[in-house]
């Protein structure tokens, strides 16, 4: 992959995985260890995000929650599809993982197009 740092710091969770995927796919004989490396830095960091969701929600923010928690467990399902195919390369595997993680995406931005919704609601004064 040809990403320098600070395109990494733009990229998504989503097109993170996705070109791990590809590249995985696309080169039987990449380096393991790097890559395991890679994939548990990406599993902490979800673990991470899913700890900070354990609190309650505040009132009305139980549903964005709750898929929030969803898209977690999805990316974190994807990652470790994508681990277990460090020890038995299996393309399936890697694809059935993506499409995981582009379950997760999709629960994100319909999250994000709501939370959007309802601020430009609140806004303009239309919700009494």
């Amino acid at each position: 992959m040809d990403s320098r740092p600070e395109d990494l710091e733009q990229m998504s969770l989503f097109e993170h995985l996705r070109n791990l995927g590809e590249q995985m796919l696309a080169e039987p004989d990449f380096h393991r260890d790097a890559l395991e490396g890679i994939l548990d830095e990406v599993l902490e960091d979800i673990q991470t995000l899913h700890r900070g969701y354990q609190k309650p929600p505040p009132p009305g923010g139980e549903v964005v929650q709750a898929f929030v928690v969803e898209a977690l467990d999805l990316y974190a399902q994807c990652v470790e599809s994508m681990k277990t195919c460090l020890e038995e390369p299996e393309a399936t595997r890697i694809q059935q993982g993506l499409e995981k993680a582009e379950e997760a995406e999709d629960l994100l931005v319909a999250v994000e197009m709501v939370i959007q919704e309802n601020k430009e609601a609140l806004s303009g004064g239309q919700v009494t």
